[in-house]
């Protein structure tokens, strides 16, 4: 009986063992962070099944917080694209003070007239004010077809976990992580 008690207890210890490995996540990599904090918009067109067809432009806006710029200086900035690792100097700046960063990418598919005043944070409109990289540094105006930039903003912190972010009338749903 004594026996049946021990090995029924170390084969309980092992599998609790087991267990705590499998339910330890592993540290989520930067390209995964990134995903979860990237979302993408269509600027006009029309939906056709997986295809977008007529649109002026395509926007990608990348939510930029703490858990993102450490996973990246933890793996030494080598996973994170050039466009990133230069917007991205504006993290914990003092232009940043109670406000949120995003790095948008963008590229024009017909002629466009970009404008970053045309974007929109859940109600928060940016202004010129907000565009933190240098204005001489990204195109915008009247674009030509296959035009693409990139540039950083602050907003004002966003509460809740969804928000939608729009430019001029097209918008899509956004989950802030984390929260």
């Amino acid at each position: 009986m004594k026996w049946k008690n021990i090995f029924f207890a170390l084969v309980l210890l092992g599998l609790f063992c087991f267990l705590s490995g499998v339910v330890q996540a592993k540290p989520k990599n930067f390209q995964t962070l990134l995903e979860e904090r990237r979302v993408s918009l269509w600027v006009e067109g029309q939906a056709l099944g997986d295809l977008m067809i007529g649109s002026r432009g395509q926007m990608e806006f990348i939510y930029v917080d703490k858990i993102l710029i450490d996973r990246a200086r933890k793996e030494g900035w080598i996973e994170a694209p050039e466009w990133f690792r230069k917007e991205c100097q504006y993290f914990g700046s003092s232009e940043l003070k109670k406000k949120d960063l995003f790095v948008v990418r963008y590229k024009s598919l017909l002629p466009w007239n970009f404008s970053p005043e045309e974007i929109r944070v859940g109600e928060y409109r940016v202004t010129w004010e907000d565009v933190l990289t240098n204005k001489a540094f990204f195109p915008w105006g009247d674009l030509p077809s296959e035009v693409q930039g990139f540039f950083a903003f602050g907003v004002p912190r966003i509460s809740g976990g969804t928000t939608e972010i729009a430019y001029g009338g097209y918008g899509v749903p956004f989950i802030i992580p984390g929260r």
